[in-house]
């Protein structure tokens, strides 16, 4: 059984908050998790792992890989998932041809606020496959106890690493490590049931602001590609509400940002996206953002006052 290997899962999880938060009833309980991956209860789909950090979560598993058992097509899987109302998507696959069609049953799930994550992947070079590569997923790289692994990919859509090598059953019941990027999505997966638990409606960018503002800094206090925001963690103080505030003036709907030279296909789509939603940057009254304008040292002061004013 190696039933043993389980300690290491144990001290992980204890690193990132997370037994504190399931010894105040935060489970995951009542939250769909859909894995898009191989043959139900195959060791690489992590669905066992899952349950460990959120034993109450109810995992439906997808197979678009296998031919030992019903195998849809990745348009079929998110299809699916859209009538099994599933809240959270965990995937370790990578592919190249990601069709109209995806693109849409994508945008669809996002607007229904299901958190979809994935690995980035091991080629240790820019992420360069699907669906890490479309901007409603969360990439994950590979923590290596110090920084990100040199296997795991980066790039603009890597929300940050997770540690790997968790203890996971497999098919003839003994634990072995689930190894590289494909071991670090679903622990996280695991933390997004939590905290859809707490609150059902959250909503893919509150799911990313949390992690924004709880993930264990690494190199630097700010996002960077190779890191993301750091290694994700669940905060040290356990919290049964997450508030959706109130206030949504300067929030932009469906992820959309309204401005006519800010495309979805710009580097800093996100950045824009973020920094207009907090209230720290806005844009000019003609619906332009002026992304490649020099910013004047009264206009930066603004941008920092604005930020130190939405902290308080």
């Amino acid at each position: 059984m190696n039933s043993h290997l389980l300690k290491g899962n144990k001290e992980k999880f204890d690193k990132l908050n997370i037994i504190s938060w399931q010894n105040k009833g935060i489970t995951g309980k009542g939250v769909k998790i859909g894995i898009i991956g191989y043959s139900p209860k195959s060791h690489h789909n992590g669905a066992e792992l899952i349950k460990q950090v959120a034993p109450d979560s109810e995992i439906i598993e997808y197979n678009v890989m296998d031919n030992d058992s019903f195998r849809y097509t990745w348009e079929r899987a998110l299809s699916q998932m859209l009538e099994d109302d599933v809240q959270v998507i965990c995937s370790s696959l990578r592919t190249i041809n990601w069709s109209e069609t995806l693109k849409k049953l994508t945008k669809r799930l996002y607007d229904k606020n299901v958190i979809m994550i994935d690995s980035s992947d091991n080629e240790g070079r820019e992420i360069d496959a699907y669906p890490a590569l479309d901007k409603h997923w969360f990439a994950i790289g590979a923590y290596d106890g110090k920084g990100r692994a040199g296997y795991s990919q980066y790039g603009e859509n890597l929300l940050g690493l997770g540690y790997t090598d968790y203890a996971v059953k497999n098919q003839y019941g003994d634990y072995i490590p689930l190894s590289h990027t494909s071991g670090a999505v679903q622990v996280v997966s695991g933390i997004a049931a939590m905290l859809k638990q707490i609150n059902p409606n959250l909503r893919p960018l509150e799911f990313e602001e949390f992690i924004m503002k709880n993930a264990i800094r690494l190199s630097t206090e700010n996002w960077n590609e190779e890191e993301g925001w750091g290694l994700l963690s669940l905060p040290n103080k356990v919290q049964t509400t997450i508030d959706i505030p109130s206030d949504n003036s300067n929030e932009i709907e469906n992820d959309n940002v309204d401005f006519k030279d800010v495309k979805p296909d710009n580097w800093f789509y996100k950045a824009v996206n973020w920094a207009t939603k907090q209230g720290i940057m806005k844009g000019y009254k003609d619906g332009t953002f002026r992304p490649n304008q020099p910013m004047t040292r009264g206009e930066y002061a603004q941008a920092e006052y604005n930020k130190k004013h939405k902290q308080h």
